[in-house]
């Protein structure tokens, strides 16, 4: 080997080796998990319907929430309203938060049953859904991944 492509080489090596240095320098033990799925829903819930819209949510869509919680998928669930509210910004928000990601993702038969049990056939659940429509828009929905730390 020529001394330019010994030297090469070596500054190469060297090269690669701080590299590998600096990069195992960084590792940082994950002090984290994965914890509960929450999916907030904004609406924008048309003027003077407010009660309409918490009238059915305390009624169908609690019905539905109460069963995801009792098979233990949803931990928790509420409604909320904005304090301070802009024009154009939605006027209330809710939230369903799921043990994981898992119990997030049910399967159609899974949503099917949940909907019988509550309004008492598929049909009546369209229904109801088109109905809520008339009064309350989704704008959007995020679904967030919590991070728990350790104790």
């Amino acid at each position: 080997m020529s001394g330019a492509k010994r030297i090469a080489a070596i500054g190469l090596a060297a090269l690669l080796s701080v590299s590998a240095a600096s990069a195992s320098a960084q590792m940082v033990p994950r002090n984290y998990q994965k914890g509960p799925v929450t999916l907030v829903t904004q609406f924008q819930v048309a003027p003077g319907k407010l009660n309409t819209f918490m009238q059915d949510y305390a009624t169908s869509q609690r019905a539905g929430l109460e069963i995801g919680k009792k098979t233990g998928a949803i931990l928790a669930y509420g409604a909320a309203i904005p304090i301070t509210r802009r024009a154009g910004e939605p006027n209330l928000y809710t939230t369903i938060t799921f043990k994981d990601l898992a119990s997030y993702d049910r399967s159609f038969e899974a949503a099917d049953k949940a909907n019988v049990a509550v309004y008492g056939s598929l049909e009546n659940a369209a229904q109801a859904a088109a109905k809520r429509a008339e009064y309350a828009t989704v704008v959007s929905s995020i679904l967030l991944q919590g991070l728990a730390l350790p104790n």
